[in-house]
């Protein structure tokens, strides 16, 4: 905005001879007026007209007079330099403090030379309202139920301008009904002047654990104000237990998942009415419990708090051993997983045909179906068994195992970023979150996201990543899901290796840098295979090497850890045979000593593209893209 100089009376101005301040230019309207609510709309624009009958203007100003500070408030515009000539004036902000502001305009009509022809002056007021407030602006509270009530909160309510007038206050239910009070009812009224005090509290004894919102508008001298607010009540909840199924009559251990476990002052783990034997309270979300032997049943998992009140959305399921005879099962297609679900007697095998294959035994056969999933890039079981969550190459897709209908989620990928990068792998932790990495079809580096996708809320984040990401990301989880190993297939230099752990639900690197296209993790994390041969411990620590390609071979052999003690199992297409090794015994030679001799593989040609144990250790299934075979491992 212009500061603009005025010449007095018949005073000259520029370089040209005086012409007078007089003139024939005229402005109308004299004055503009402008009001606005504080922090509200900002009005819109207004316009003085200037007209003058002078051949000689050539320049027309539009400013401030000089000595004049331009108010930032305040912008403003002229078009052109011919009569009539529009001025325009516009407010830029409404986040002032209530109050009325004034700033004079001067327009300006000038020679070529600078010589001043006709000055006028027109007045602009600007007047910005106090509104009906309310601080704070949110409220939020959270009750621990059976331990803490939540307390009430005070909203203050006033004028921002100070003045005095009547408030009513309501509330407007998002989600529950009746769980809100306003100074202990279900409305209010007050004055603004002085500044008045509004009690707000909670009462939900009725509402199921959950989170739930409202709204309170408040509403005086014509203006309503909204104040949102959310009600958290918390409870023991279990979501998850790890490993959800069970051995008959074994004892064993599980990692129960939620969230409230800190609040319980007495704790007590359930299994069905079977009292946990033992019970560890990690943090608020996890709990570590040794449950008796059990026959075969499905066990409600339930934390109790004092008043015994139980909470759970998790079951223990115990079954027996299978049983199942050793056999071939015609297939095609190339693995790219496979899942044996002991609770249902089925496996399931990723096909990259874009299919999932599914295997059931009736007790006495296997039968066979499948559906398509077009651009299957992997899957995962969730920690309760219910889904089958698999990822297309830019959605995840939640399947019932047992209907096989399925709930399509676009994928974590920003849609700006999907011609760039494609999901790669899944792996599933036991808090529900899977570990989903990416790769990039059209560049290289390291710089392929990882993501952390919900499997409950259906929703992702982006993890955090240092300079050695991951190019072509490889992720797999330990069998009870308590940690996710992460690494890189290729790049320079190489990626560091990461690890998500399901205890703290942090993304950790470490000193490990070193590029893989394949990883596997043992039963408890505490172990896993980086790439096809090379061990290493739960501290990223080298422990020893598996056998590599047979003598004649380039093929590595199958790997596969078994849930029981500290034994792995590898398939050697080449030989046709599975070995067996203990990693618990190094054998001297920077390997591990082996348990028993080569077992032959039940049916051969068969190239092993993927191998799983049973979660009992008796049973090995391996497939290819010819068969399926099961038989009892060694």
């Amino acid at each position: 905005m212009l500061l603009l100089t005025a010449c007095g009376g018949g005073g000259g101005g520029g370089n040209g001879p005086a012409v007078g301040a007089g003139g024939s230019l005229t402005i109308s309207p004299g004055a503009l007026s402008f009001s606005a609510d504080q922090n509200g709309a900002v009005p819109a624009a207004k316009t003085f007209t200037a007209t003058f009958t002078e051949s000689t203007v050539a320049v027309f100003l539009a400013g401030v007079p000089a000595g004049s500070i331009p108010p930032p408030w305040l912008t403003l515009s002229h078009t052109g330099n011919a009569s009539p000539i529009t001025v325009i004036v516009a407010p830029n902000t409404a986040a002032m403090a209530p109050g009325t502001y004034t700033v004079t305009i001067r327009m300006v009509t000038a020679t070529a030379n600078g010589a001043v022809i006709s000055l006028r002056d027109g007045d602009v007021t600007y007047t910005i309202n106090g509104t009906v407030a309310a601080l704070p602006v949110s409220l939020s509270f959270d009750e621990q139920i059976g331990v803490a009530a939540a307390g009430a909160r005070n909203l203050t309510v006033s004028d921002t301008g100070n003045k005095s007038y009547a408030w009513s206050a309501s509330i407007v239910y998002q989600s529950g009904t009746d769980w809100l009070l306003l100074n202990g009812g279900n409305s209010a009224v007050g004055q603004t002047v002085p500044a008045a005090t509004l009690s707000v509290s909670v009462n939900g004894p009725a509402l199921q654990p959950g989170t739930y919102h409202a709204t309170i508008q408040i509403s005086g001298d014509g203006r309503t104000i909204n104040v949102p607010v959310t009600f958290v009540r918390r409870t023991p909840q279990v979501s998850f237990v790890a490993p959800y199924v069970a051995l008959t009559h074994s004892a064993g251990q599980a990692i129960i998942r939620g969230s409230g476990f800190n609040a319980i002052t007495t704790q007590k783990v359930k299994f069905g009415t079977f009292d946990a034997v033992s019970q560890t309270v990690i943090n608020d979300t996890e709990i570590r419990a040794s449950y008796p032997a059990l026959p075969a049943d499905t066990y409600p998992v339930f934390v109790e708090n004092a008043s015994g009140n139980q909470y759970t959305r998790a079951s223990l399921v115990v079954v027996d051993a299978p049983q199942f005879a050793d056999e071939a099962i015609a297939r095609s297609g190339v693995p790219l997983d496979l899942i044996y679900d002991a609770e249902r007697r089925a496996v399931y095998i990723a096909n990259a045909n874009g299919a999932i294959d599914r295997y059931r035994h009736n007790g006495i056969a296997w039968a066979a179906d499948s559906l398509p999933i077009a651009g299957l890039r992997g899957f995962a079981l969730s920690p309760d068994g219910k889904e089958i969550v698999a990822i297309t190459k830019q959605d995840v897709v939640h399947i019932d195992p047992v209907t096989l209908v399925t709930t399509t989620v676009s994928g974590p990928i920003p849609l700006n970023q999907r011609t760039l990068f494609e999901l790669n792998g899944i792996a599933m932790a036991n808090n529900g979150v899977a570990i989903i990495v990416s790769r990039s079809p059209t560049t290289t580096g390291s710089a392929d996201p990882v993501y952390a996708y919900d499997t409950l809320s259906r929703t992702s984040t982006a993890l955090a990543f240092d300079t050695f990401g991951f190019q072509d990301g490889v992720a797999a989880a330990a069998g009870d899901g308590s940690r996710v190993i992460a690494v890189g297939h290729a790049g320079s230099p190489a990626a560091r290796t990461h690890y998500y752990d399901a205890t703290t639900g942090s993304f950790n690197g470490t000193s490990l840098f070193l590029n893989g296209s394949f990883v596997l993790v043992n039963q408890t994390g505490s172990k896993f295979l980086h790439g096809f041969t090379s061990v290493y411990s739960s501290a990223f620590a080298l422990l020893g090497n598996l056998p590599g390609p047979d003598v004649g071979s380039s093929f590595f052999n199958t790997p596969a850890f078994s849930p029981i003690a500290d034994f792995v199992y590898t398939y050697s297409s080449f030989a046709g045979t599975i070995r067996k090794f203990n990693l618990a015994s190094p054998d001297g030679s920077g390997g591990f000593t082996p348990v028993g001799g080569a077992t032959p593989a039940f049916s051969t040609p068969l190239l092993g593209q993927a191998m799983r144990v049973s979660f009992d250790g008796g049973k090995l299934f391996i497939a290819d893209n010819a068969k399926l075979v099961v038989q009892a491992a060694p």
